[in-house]
């Protein structure tokens, strides 16, 4: 009996501890004005709806991140428009950095930093959900033992060549399509070594207009190949049979939706793609339930400061 009401009295300890948690939320969110809330709601739909923070939020992607011209407060397009989104990123982390002393969070890290490409200064927000960072890095020690969150860029093109698969792994690509992506960085670093004659070498080479072999030897540098040319050729032939593809979910889980669906590189043929189609339709769901609650930013804060409040 002393065992059961001891038992008892700790399920309600813990229970009043959540509803306080919860509460708590409510009470501080309060005493931020109007025009503060509707720029937090703002911020937090853009990351959780559009930039894929949602995936994060909910557990399948360990890392979510994005970035915005930091003396702007947006990005410029190819088009030379400013995004309104990436200005609303700009006003919207300046009010969290404010309040988020009021708001603990527990199971999550969101972060910002600053790094400059081509001369021009960024402010990039990284989002990691740090259950699943660990799990993550216990299921492939060898390759993310050394691996820092600050190796991560949200612009996978302009990091580290060494970290794609690192990146993929962490970004939710699945460990196969990560692989395949890191080779086949690798290999058009490689075939931007090669001097012209060599491409005769290769069938999906010489299947190849004159101007995409060009765009491969874009990074070309004068450094020798470690390699003989024609293992170079025949990795290129193994690597090219794949069937490439953008990951995306099925048409009608994309109809008249205001949120994202992550976009990157997969063989579309693999039992994993397939595995992580299903994965995120069901996640996809619930972002779109969540983004339809009318208490939306109070709920997101909620998940954040207490894994027991999620809706």
């Amino acid at each position: 009996m002393r065992t059961i009401g001891f038992a008892f009295l700790v399920i309600i300890f813990i229970s009043t501890d959540i509803d306080l948690c919860c509460a708590n939320v409510a009470t501080h969110l309060n005493q931020v004005s109007l025009e503060e809330r509707q720029i937090l709601e703002k911020f937090f739909r853009i990351l959780i709806c559009r930039e894929e923070f949602g995936y994060t939020l909910f557990g399948l992607k360990p890392v979510s991140v994005t970035h915005w011209n930091e003396d702007y407060g947006f990005i410029q397009s190819s088009l030379g428009c400013g995004s309104i989104e990436s200005s609303r990123h700009y006003e919207g982390l300046k009010v969290w950095n404010k309040v988020k002393h009021q708001f603990p969070i527990k199971k999550y890290h969101l972060y910002d930093r600053a790094f400059v490409l081509d001369g021009v200064t960024y402010r990039e927000l990284i989002f990691v959900n740090k259950k699943e960072l660990l799990a993550t890095k216990e299921k492939y020690p060898k390759l993310l033992k050394d691996f820092q969150i600050s190796d991560l860029t949200s612009d996978i093109h302009n990091c580290d060549a060494r970290h794609h698969e690192k990146m993929g792994l962490l970004l939710g690509y699945g460990a196969r399509n990560a692989k395949i992506f890191q080779k086949l960085s690798d290999i058009h670093l490689e075939v931007s070594c090669l001097p012209i004659a060599p491409i005769a070498l290769s069938p999906s080479l010489n299947k190849m207009d004159p101007e995409s072999v060009e765009s491969l030897k874009y990074d070309r540098k004068d450094r020798p190949l470690k390699r003989n040319q024609k293992e170079v050729c025949d990795d290129f032939d193994s690597i090219s049979a794949i069937s490439f593809g953008v990951f995306s979910l099925p048409k009608e889980e994309r109809v008249l939706c205001s949120v994202s669906v992550p976009a990157f590189k997969v063989d579309l043929q693999s039992d994993e793609t397939e595995a992580l189609q299903k994965a995120y339709c069901q996640c996809h769901r619930r972002i779109i339930a969540l983004s339809k609650e009318t208490k939306f930013l109070e709920l997101v804060l909620k998940i954040l400061c207490e894994e027991s409040c999620e809706p």
